[in-house]
């Protein structure tokens, strides 16, 4: 390629400037000049935190800088710097980048201004030979936005449709001369790179199949064709080369759907409008519609589904904590949310996020134009998981009611704001209380064992296993409970003095305490009860039964029980003893 007279093309540089750097960066982002841009041209995320960014300022400027340009690329600076210090983005590189070699002085006078400003990251130039060297490397944008390259691509497209549409080109093998798969692979290789020679914006891949395929999610597939020809099935995947191509070239998708009147799917679409949220329309519920794919790959979709998807598929930097408060204001329990997307609607702002623990998901739809909120918890099954992770948000999950209140707070520092009150009837969430109480007492009794303890199904647990769980968590940890309880039955067995007295006497009974981990017993020690006064139920002993006779016994005047536990060691020095 020859090389390019930047300063033939004037306004249009910076905009091609910035499309060869989002081809460089698939994950660029193209920011629109605005008042609110931060100083901002292109934005390119350094890692998987979309808030941790190098910063590229473009500038069409291809000759001596004077000082009004000087002070257009100091005042962009001191603007970043502004708007960052609020830590929500954190940058790493600011690129003064414009098809201008640098000089000595240009990299002292940037170095001034770098102090100028207070620029507390690194501040470099991007000249002549960065940019003409992208423009070596993606030789396609310059075609399209500087040459004739936008004609070629159509001529391009014009052509390839009529050949594919030749079909008759491709015969059925012979027995004379049978069509061998590997001769098939220069053409579909060649027919490869012809499909993908002109397009800067999108890439396509193609297969042919037997039978249909489901199309999944993959890194920035926009969308695929999939047709039935004859016996087979093809398929071609459309590629965004960067995300932002997408909005350079936007898709065109309109469709008409039948919608019933208060279903669930008319809350979905409204839900989408406000907010942005996704939703999906089932099959069949499209009277007609088009998707507008580029390049000849128009798709019709009556008759068909729509499914609204964000095209992101994370929204890093927005974790949140999730807290409950008592009507006071003190926070009774809190745990953290990995915001996992968020989009930006009509009125308002939906986001999608999951308890760290795995306890549940949720969504916030925030109302701006009406001043309102509110959140949809969704509980996931917790079999199999650590009590200790999931148990933060269980407790969040137990305590969302009235009188309470609920605050999203950043994930560090002190929290002054007020929270949203809640609705509901602490009887609302009785059930969730009971399963954080169980989980709880899991979570104790893991600190004595060695054992990875994992959640069971629970419900395979009744009431009296979760409250005998809460109360050997309880005894485990040194307590010492007094209970009621209303009888005893004991075994007495022939060639034993039958001695059955109406006097009250003192009970004790020591019984082993195990617990299954995986199909492992594991050993706790010893629970031990103690009874000061009981005395046998006269009416109801002795019965004879088997080989043994039953005795019954109760409280005397209402004597409770005592309740102690003794671990294996306590076991073995009071043996040893």
């Amino acid at each position: 390629m020859s090389r390019i007279e930047w300063g033939r093309y004037g306004d249009d540089i910076e905009h091609v400037i910035g499309m060869l750097l989002c081809a460089s960066n698939p994950d660029a982002q193209l920011i629109r000049p605005s008042q609110g841009d931060g100083g901002i041209d292109v934005l390119v995320p350094v890692d998987s935190d979309d808030r941790h960014i190098d910063v590229y300022q473009v500038k069409r400027f291809h000759e001596h800088l004077d000082s009004s340009q000087k002070g257009q690329i100091k005042e962009s600076l001191r603007r970043l710097v502004s708007f960052t210090a609020d830590g929500s983005y954190r940058v790493r590189n600011w690129y003064a980048t414009m098809p201008l070699l640098r000089t000595n002085e240009y990299r002292g006078w940037l170095d001034e201004i770098a102090a100028q400003t207070g620029a507390n990251f690194r501040c470099e130039w991007r000249g002549l030979h960065f940019i003409d060297t992208l423009a070596a490397d993606h030789p396609k944008i310059i075609d399209y936005y500087l040459r004739d390259g936008r004609e070629r691509l159509e001529a391009s497209i014009a052509s390839l449709t009529a050949l594919l549409r030749q079909r008759d080109d491709v015969r059925s093998a012979s027995v004379e001369a049978p069509y061998q798969p590997a001769e098939a692979m220069a053409g579909l290789s060649a027919l490869h790179t012809a499909l993908n020679a002109h397009d800067p914006h999108f890439q396509y891949d193609f297969e042919v199949t037997s039978e249909p395929r489901e199309i999944g999610e993959e890194p920035r597939l926009i969308g695929a064709v999939q047709r039935e020809i004859g016996s087979s099935w093809v398929i071609i995947k459309i590629y965004a080369v960067s995300r932002q191509f997408v909005s350079e070239r936007p898709i065109p998708v309109t469709f008409t759907l039948h919608v019933e009147r208060g279903s669930e799917l008319e809350r979905d679409i409204r839900d989408s409008e406000r907010y942005g949220r996704p939703f999906d329309a089932p099959e069949g519920s499209v009277l007609h519609g088009s998707v507008g794919f580029p390049d000849g790959l128009d798709q019709d979709l009556t008759g068909g589904s729509v499914s609204m998807r964000v095209a992101s598929a994370t929204d890093h930097g927005l974790d949140r904590r999730l807290q409950i408060l008592d009507g006071a204001g003190a926070v009774l329990c809190e745990t953290m949310i990995d915001m996992e997307l968020s989009t930006r609607g009509a009125s308002g702002i939906w986001t999608k996020g999951r308890d760290r623990g795995g306890a549940f998901s949720l969504e916030v739809f925030l109302d701006h134009e009406a001043g309102t909120g509110r959140v949809n918890f969704a509980r996931h099954d917790i079999t199999g998981r650590v009590p200790a992770r999931v148990l933060p948000g269980l407790r969040v999950l137990a305590n969302l009611h009235h009188p309470h209140l609920l605050r999203f707070a950043l994930p560090f520092g002190a929290v002054t704001h007020p929270g949203m009150p809640l609705e509901g009837d602490p009887s609302d969430t009785e059930g969730e209380h009971l399963v954080a109480r169980v989980i709880g007492a899991l979570a104790r009794i893991q600190e004595h064992v060695t054992t990875q303890i994992q959640i069971p199904d629970l419900s395979s647990l009744d009431y009296s296993d979760a409250i005998r769980l809460i109360e050997d968590a309880d005894l485990l940890d040194g307590a010492q409970k007094t209970v009621r309880w209303t009888q005893l039955v004991t075994h007495l067995h022939p060639g034993k003095e039958l001695e059955i007295s109406d006097q009250p006497f003192a009970v004790l009974l020591r019984q082993p305490v195990e617990l299954w981990i995986n199909g492992i017993r594991v050993e706790l020690g010893i629970r031990q009860t103690y009874v000061a006064a009981a005395e046998y139920d006269l009416d109801a002993s002795p019965i004879p039964h088997d080989d043994h006779f039953d005795a019954v016994i109760v409280p005397h005047q209402d004597s409770p029980a005592i309740l102690r536990h003794f671990s294996p060691a306590e076991v073995a020095a009071a043996e040893a003893g």
